[in-house]
């Protein structure tokens, strides 16, 4: 079946962006109407529907369709990450935000260090905490344990976090005792894949979770949550929204961290900027 001419009406278009806008927040621009349409063509391709009209009303009409308002989401959301991107942010958790924490830590019977990444993707950014923090504490850093919850609202990305298995050519950038140290080839040489090691895998657990729910169902407190590149596809109000159920779950004088090209300047937030993309919760 040939859909490569299918095209969404505007009425389609409005109605899946008032949809993704209320249930996932986020922002829907007439400008991606292109980048939506070709992306759920694969859906429609792979459930044999002939159109978008019959597509939509399986979605919004049938009890069946509900279980591919994931796939929809999945679809349209977008997922760009990297290991270490925005590397400067990992040389102050290990250099500033862990020893800081652990200082307090010193008094409390809990000595683990509770760290969430909020938007974690495919998982890159859960494990390139998790070196970071291991390598700091192979040199010297006293650090009982660590513990890295990851989180986004696609399932799709969240399985591929759990099985923590890379195509080879997204590590090539890393120094090679990283390499050595963290990764696992493939025994078979044409398998151009990599595996975080058992160790790195065993700090971290994955979790489906909508920035939009009211109630995020986490329990206890953080002590550093990463929030990057994720607050740039929602309108202020919902940011600061956002970070305040965000907040409920970060340590006071804890460390919120957000993408380089984000501000949360102008939103009225209990944080303090100390570095580039870095607040402390007051």
């Amino acid at each position: 079946m040939n859909l490569l001419n299918e095209k969404l009406t505007d009425v389609q278009f409005n109605r899946l962006k008032n949809f993704i806008e209320t249930t996932a927040g986020i922002k829907m621009p007439y400008s991606k109407k292109i980048m939506v349409e070709s992306r759920l063509i694969k859906r429609l391709n792979f459930l044999k529907f002939r159109d978008f009209t019959e597509y939509i009303k399986f979605v919004f009409e049938f009890v069946d369709g509900r279980k591919e308002i994931f796939n929809l989401i999945d679809a349209i959301t977008t997922n760009k990450t990297e290991f270490f991107r925005e590397n400067e942010h990992f040389n102050f958790l290990r250099k500033k935000a862990v020893p800081h924490i652990l200082v307090n830590l010193s008094k409390k019977t809990d000595k683990k260090i509770k760290i969430w990444s909020a938007g974690c993707s495919t998982g890159e950014e859960v494990y390139s905490i998790a070196i970071s923090i291991e390598e700091e504490r192979l040199l010297g850093l006293r650090l009982s344990d660590f513990f890295i919850y990851g989180t986004d609202i696609s399932v799709k990305v969240l399985k591929t976090a759990e099985k923590a298995i890379y195509r080879l050519d997204s590590v090539r950038s890393l120094p090679d005792f990283i390499k050595k140290k963290y990764f696992l080839k493939s025994k078979d040489k044409k398998d151009l894949l990599v595996r975080i090691k058992p160790e790195m895998r065993e700090k971290s657990m994955f979790g489906r979770l909508n920035f939009m729910d009211d109630n995020y169902g986490l329990e206890g407190k953080f002590h550093i949550v990463f929030c990057r590149n994720v607050l740039i596809y929602f309108d202020k109000a919902i940011q600061q929204a956002i970070i305040r159920k965000i907040l409920k779950h970060l340590d006071k004088n804890g460390f919120l961290l957000v993408g380089h090209s984000e501000s949360l300047h102008g939103l009225d937030l209990p944080l303090k900027k100390i570095a580039p993309a870095v607040y402390v919760k007051i």
